[in-house]
């Protein structure tokens, strides 16, 4: 059974158990990244102190055989002094346990912190484009009322050419009434010029009809087959 310790190394959780490189600045590392450290290091991955590394056994059964055998001999101060070294270690590794735990939740908090950014920066871009797309359907709106109201009146006047086709009726253009006109003013204005210069007056005297050959009894057929 392993003990309550966990291995040092930031990026591991590993409960410490019969394999343990003690450090001698205050440290713990499991065997497996004990290895791979020191195997060319001689600093403590930690604090980077020159160190010395022993092996230990922090599991809860050597620890329960040791300890009732452990300060057998040694005197009270030496007891006392022991003692302290352990509660020094036991301290030590609690702390660190404690920084760990608030670096890790820095660090979950800065993410946090960032996917909020990202969610906020996603949400007012999508509220951007939500006005946006609103802005241009008014805008279709618009434009699809202004074609009904172009499309009615198209209809009425396609009617309206279809009923003239059904009754059909003479087309005076205004501007054959114009000519008309004129060309009756001119024509009034002709005759009275023509016969603006000769007097109708006749007088006492009776009007005579003037000799043509046609109006005279003396040619017309009879008297001439007569003849």
């Amino acid at each position: 059974m392993a003990s309550e310790f966990k291995c040092n190394a930031p990026s591991c959780s590993t409960l410490l158990g019969e394999r343990v490189c003690l450090i001698s600045c205050g440290h713990a590392l499991c065997a497996e990244h004990g290895k791979e450290w020191f195997s060319s290091h001689q600093t403590c991955p930690i604090c980077n102190r020159q160190v010395n590394v022993t092996s230990a056994n922090f599991s809860k059964k050597y620890i329960n055989e040791r300890k009732r055998i452990a300060l057998i001999g040694f005197n009270p101060s030496e007891i006392l002094e022991s003692a302290g070294v352990g509660l020094e270690f036991w301290q030590a590794q609690k702390n660190l346990e404690v920084s760990q735990v608030k670096n890790l939740a820095s660090q979950r908090e800065n993410v946090y912190r960032e996917k909020v950014k990202q969610t906020e920066q996603a949400f007012y871009a999508t509220q951007q484009g939500y006005l946006e797309l609103k802005d241009h359907y008014k805008q279709l709106a618009m434009q699809f009322q202004h074609l009904q109201q172009q499309n009615t009146q198209l209809t009425q006047e396609n009617q309206q050419l279809k009923s003239n086709m059904r009754s059909p009726q003479v087309f005076d253009p205004p501007s054959n009434r114009k000519i008309f006109a004129l060309g009756e003013q001119e024509s009034n204005f002709s005759t009275n010029k023509l016969f603006s210069g000769i007097s109708f007056d006749t007088g006492s005297k009776p009007f005579k009809r003037p000799f043509t050959p046609h109006a005279s009894s003396l040619f017309t057929p009879s008297k001439l087959n007569s003849s």
